[in-house]
């Protein structure tokens, strides 16, 4: 069974396909590119989905990529977590749903976004297909009002390479799927000295929240 699947490609000639990794190439003879990054997602899709449905995100090169996290959710739930977990079952970085927000009224004051912008701390949760994005960060540096930091940031320490868990709950509702984060391929670092970065990083950020 063929299905349509254009996803925002508009009407031009398309002189090539190129498939590599979770990636999608086209190429719009001379018109630009367009390159649909996650199939990991669309070769899981089966036409059947739950009211709560997490996917398998690919795996994740640290230092080089963002993960990209895609669930779908039947009607947009009260409440929903979005959790990273390691092997010992510690939390490495928690998200919270966002509401979708209202389009901003014309003429409306722009946000007040003075100093720093502070580490992302929730992910969509609106009815049907959502994706979140990871940094690879752990838990941040916690902040408060009025927090003066120039010249850093308060981004956790990047989690090492292994294996780990997305959990998703919405509503009470959980799903987990196994996510696994590789070292980069060009970088001759060994197990030892990355440990050693992930301790010290996580003492500053202990230090920093003291």
């Amino acid at each position: 069974l063929w299905q349509k699947f254009s996803n925002g490609l508009p009407d031009v000639p398309v002189s090539d396909i190129w498939v590599t990794g979770t990636s999608l190439a086209i190429a719009t003879h001379g018109r630009s590119f367009y390159v649909m990054d996650n199939l990991s997602t669309l070769r899981q899709f089966a036409g059947m989905l739950a009211d709560v449905t997490l996917f398998q995100p690919p795996d994740t090169i640290r230092g080089l990529d963002r993960l990209l996290i895609d669930y779908y959710l039947k009607a947009q739930p009260k409440a929903l977590t979005l959790e990273i977990v390691d092997s010992k079952g510690t939390v490495m970085r928690a998200f919270t749903g966002q509401p979708p927000r209202p389009p901003a009224a014309a003429g409306a004051p722009p946000a007040d976004e003075d100093g720093p912008r502070g580490p992302q701390t929730t992910v969509p949760m609106a009815a049907g297909m959502n994706r979140a994005t990871w940094d690879l960060a752990s838990t941040p540096v916690v902040g408060f009002p009025g927090m003066i930091l120039w010249g850093a940031t308060q981004n956790g320490p990047t989690v090492l390479p292994g294996k780990y868990q997305v959990k998703l709950t919405a509503d009470g509702v959980s799903q987990t799927q196994p996510l696994t984060i590789t070292k980069h391929p060009l970088r001759n670092v060994s197990d030892a000295d990355l440990q050693f970065q992930w301790d010290l990083a996580a003492r500053i950020r202990d230090k920093v929240n003291e």
